[in-house]
């Protein structure tokens, strides 16, 4: 088994755990925050949405997810078109 004394000392494996906790939670950040780049993208036809969505590595689900439904009136918002 391994122990703690190989990482260093206890101090450095608790740094070493909140490190690696807060890069995850990041880039779960990242990838939704690019998502909804693309998302947004999608919306205008001046952007050319798959390019930006191959750069930014985004997968389609991802961006489903984030893309609302127009309704036509009654929601108090404009067009988007």
């Amino acid at each position: 088994m391994i122990g703690i004394g190989i990482l260093g000392s206890v101090t450095d494996v608790a740094t070493f755990l909140a490190v690696l906790i807060g890069v995850h939670r990041i880039r779960e950040s990242v990838e939704t925050l690019a998502a909804g780049v693309v998302a947004v993208a999608r919306e205008h036809r001046r952007v050319d949405d798959d390019r930006l969505q191959a750069e930014l590595e985004v997968d389609d689900v991802d961006v489903a997810a984030l893309q609302h439904p127009v309704r036509d009136g009654g929601d108090g918002g404009g067009s988007h078109e």
